[in-house]
């Protein structure tokens, strides 16, 4: 799912899929467990402590109050956005990558 946004330059530019998204705002995460790899993406933020896994069938009042409320949570994922924003962006690694070749 890509949402398409305009800069000022009007170009068209896709935006990260959600599950991108809220890690690089330093947002907590619900994540939903299922088929494929959304139970290992899943596990892999509730184990960085960035957010909840849950089978949708569990998402209740509580958890999205925990969701919203959990310093911990937000403490991670905070850690998070920060660690993805020291990342560089894939256009610099290009350069590097079509070096190896």
């Amino acid at each position: 799912f890509f949402m398409v946004r305009r800069p000022p330059s009007s170009t068209l530019v896709p935006s990260p899929p959600p599950f991108r998204s809220a890690p690089a705002a330093g947002l907590p995460q619900l994540a939903t467990t299922g088929p494929g790899d959304r139970r290992h993406n899943a596990e892999l933020v509730a184990r960085r402590g960035a957010g909840l896994a849950l089978r949708p069938r569990d998402i209740t009042a509580r958890a999205l109050t925990q969701l919203l409320t959990d310093e911990r949570l937000r403490t991670a994922a905070a850690q998070v956005s920060r660690e993805i924003a020291a990342m560089p962006p894939p256009t610099d690694l290009v350069a590097r990558l079509t070096a190896l070749v």
